[in-house]
């Protein structure tokens, strides 16, 4: 067995010299094995190892004595130990789940802020080759995709699984060959735990039909890891051709997404949302994808709505995928003449004047329109859109708001955002898009001037 941790740990590279490794230790035959099989390494790959145990609050004087016997073991082996108690019971009713996810929730937590109170040190856990025998079962019965049939990873991020290529057997034989007795955890028997059932149920009746099930099970989960990490590397191709990050949004160009096979189409759906955060991509399931498919193909507008407040919104020729706020609160500010005005909404300031001095030719810079005082009917304001709003074009006519946003493209998840200078329900510019104003030229009385300017610097 230490022979086969160590290939392990060589061939995903899961320790370097002074690293500190934290491992969870219940006490029971795996993490006992792989107790003793790291403190035996340190000197090989020059490592600090710690103890940590979690009792859940389940068993009583059991998980008491289970506790003593791993800080005794852990003192006999000179590896610090420390002891975690959490309230499982009481964390299932909070979180709504049973006691095996409450258990295992506590005890990742637990080894995280262990992790972080030794400088991020890595985390080892003692899972084996029938736990991930278990885990492909588990997934192949709730359908999930080539991801999630590949299991346990040996290496994610800093949990490291020394153990994944032992056999159960192997582990056995290594805790009677080195005399060392380990704990037996009662609810171990428990046919009320999911993984109990397959572990004293299915598996055995698995090794009938072909005796070396499990070990299979557990190659084809690693096979299978192998070739989702291609198609990773494919989809991220492929994402750097149709996604982008643009205006705050991750964006994705349908034309050239739409050349792609379906198995990458849902691949690159999961990059953009894991874009947003990795977390928002769990309860993403077939569904969810399946509705982004025919997103692609329905009119401007529509929309997706997916777990974690996530939105993907088709616009145009694109899908936008924007993560659900609170809409901002609608704003208004009343533009006085040469007073500036700072729009914190839109991180503007605005300067309005009015000149004494006709000029015969105006500027047409970006930021700065002349516009004619004359025809302003009520008080110039900076605001965002309101029902009712309209433009009125230079070959006469009036056109709604709402109707030269769609015509430019302009995304409905941005539009609130974009400041307007308005006269009543006449808007005059759409700042950053197109002035529909007044301007002023050599028969206009009174010239004013409006500028623009971005808050760079606070």
């Amino acid at each position: 067995m230490l022979e086969t941790v160590k290939k392990t740990i060589k061939r995903y590279e899961m320790l370097q010299p002074k690293d500190r490794v934290v491992l969870g230790v219940s006490g029971g035959a795996d993490s006992t094995a792989l107790l003793l099989a790291l403190e035996q390494l340190q000197s090989v790959f020059q490592f600090q190892l710690f103890a940590l145990h979690v009792d859940h609050g389940i068993r009583g004087e059991e998980a008491k004595a289970d506790a003593a016997f791993v800080e005794a073991l852990c003192r006999r082996l000179s590896v610090p130990f420390r002891l975690v108690t959490v309230d499982v019971p009481m964390l299932a009713k909070e979180k709504k789940c049973s006691l095996e996810e409450a258990g295992r929730m506590a005890r990742y937590q637990a080894l995280e802020e262990e992790s972080k109170r030794l400088g991020e040190a890595k985390i080892a856990v003692a899972h084996q080759k029938e736990d991930q025998a278990e885990t492909l079962l588990l997934r192949l019965c709730r359908g999930s995709g080539l991801a999630g049939l590949s299991a346990m990873a040996p290496v994610r991020g800093k949990i490291i699984r020394p153990l994944l290529e032992t056999s159960r057997s192997d582990i056995l034989r290594f805790l009677a060959q080195q005399q060392q007795p380990f704990c037996e955890d009662s609810t171990n028997a428990s046919l009320d735990y999911t993984r109990n059932r397959l572990r004293h149920q299915v598996l055995p009746l698995l090794e009938t039909v072909h005796p070396k099930a499990a070990s299979h099970l557990a190659q084809a989960a690693a096979f299978l890891a192998e070739e989702n990490a291609y198609l990773d590397r494919v989809a991220k191709q492929v994402a750097e051709r149709c996604l982008e990050e643009k205006e705050g949004q991750i964006q994705l160009w349908i034309l050239p997404f739409l050349k792609e096979e379906p198995i990458m189409r849902r691949r690159v759906f999961a990059l953009a949302i894991g874009q947003m955060g990795q977390a928002l991509l769990q309860n993403v399931t077939q569904v969810h994808y399946e509705a982004l498919e025919g997103l692609l193909y329905l009119q401007s507008g529509k929309q997706v709505v997916l777990p974690h407040g996530v939105v993907v919104q088709k616009s145009y020729d694109r899908l936008l995928f924007l993560k659900t706020q609170k809409q901002a609160p609608s704003y208004a500010y009343c533009l006085l003449w040469e007073t500036p005005l700072f729009v914190p909404e839109a991180n503007l300031w605005v300067l309005a004047s009015k000149k004494k001095e006709k000029k015969q030719v105006f500027s047409s810079e970006c930021y700065t329109k002349w516009i004619d005082c004359d025809k302003i009917k009520d008080t110039l304001a900076i605001r965002c859109r309101r029902p009712g709003d309209f433009v009125t074009l230079s070959k006469g006519g009036q056109k709604k708001l709402k109707d030269y946003f769609s015509d430019e493209k302009i995304a409905q998840s941005i539009r609130n955002q974009v400041p307007l200078l308005a006269d009543g329900s006449r808007i005059w510019w759409v700042i950053g898009h197109r002035f529909f104003g007044d301007a002023a030229n050599e028969h206009t009385k009174e010239i004013g001037s409006i500028t623009i300017w971005e808050d760079r610097h606070g």
